[in-house]
């Protein structure tokens, strides 16, 4: 099992939900490659930088292409 604190920073950004917030400075903060949602729309490209927002079926889709 690998466990790695991750201290998000705080972001000024406005996003639909301002409950899903917290997901993308965190991400931001771990430098990952993609946020994996059911609702996109929550996470504006504006508001997320480079990291790519994919539904579940592009998950797989991208994982089968590799393109990781």
């Amino acid at each position: 099992l690998l466990v790695e604190m991750i201290v998000p920073v705080p972001l000024r950004v406005k996003i639909p939900d301002p409950g899903d917030l917290t997901f993308i400075e965190v991400a931001k903060a771990a430098g990952v490659v993609a946020i994996v949602t059911g609702n996109k729309r929550h996470f504006p490209a504006g508001a997320c930088g480079d990291i790519k927002i994919w539904n579940p079926r592009e998950l797989l889709d991208n994982l089968a292409k590799e393109t990781l």
